[in-house]
């Protein structure tokens, strides 16, 4: 066998115990009667219940895009986006909370070459009014848009 220091086993040494140290941080004094209690009072709240994830009974404001057959891309990209920031700060401007889309609305393009984009109401309170309201102003404004040809718009309950 090797004798090199390296591989030499493990062997138990001495203990050394060190004295106890103890810390008296209020020298010697008793506690004060208020150390560890709260000072604030507790005010317990109502139960309440959130259901986030519901969406039935909440109104859909649907429309069905069709675009003009030399619209591009890029064309057709930016005019969704503007259509979802006027659709957004129009419900805002009528006191709602905002919208959000629907994810996969349509699969594509319809047989019409009509696209269908859905969306639902951030606060769903009298969001069927502020859709109805809008419904007549988008439709004019989206004549306008470059690569839109024509959108119609309903709500959906």
């Amino acid at each position: 066998m090797s004798t090199d220091p390296k591989l030499v086993p493990a062997l138990p040494e001495a203990v050394n115990v060190l004295p106890e140290l103890t810390f008296d941080m209020l020298a010697g004094q008793r506690n004060p009667e208020a150390l560890g209690k709260t000072h604030t009072p507790v005010n317990v709240l109502q139960s309440m219940t959130l259901d986030v994830l519901s969406e039935r009974g909440r109104p859909v404001l649907q429309l069905m895009i069709a675009f003009r057959p030399e619209a591009t891309a890029a064309q057709i990209g930016r005019d969704y986006h503007r259509l979802y920031v006027l659709l957004n700060e129009y419900d805002l401007a009528q006191g709602g909370s905002g919208l959000r889309p629907i994810e996969n609305a349509s699969e594509g393009i319809s047989g019409n070459d009509e696209v269908q984009l859905e969306f639902w109401p951030i606060d769903p309170s009298n969001a069927a009014q502020r859709f109805e309201t809008m419904i007549g102003t988008i439709e004019s404004v989206t004549s306008e848009f470059e690569s839109i040809r024509a959108c119609k718009i309903r709500v959906a309950a």
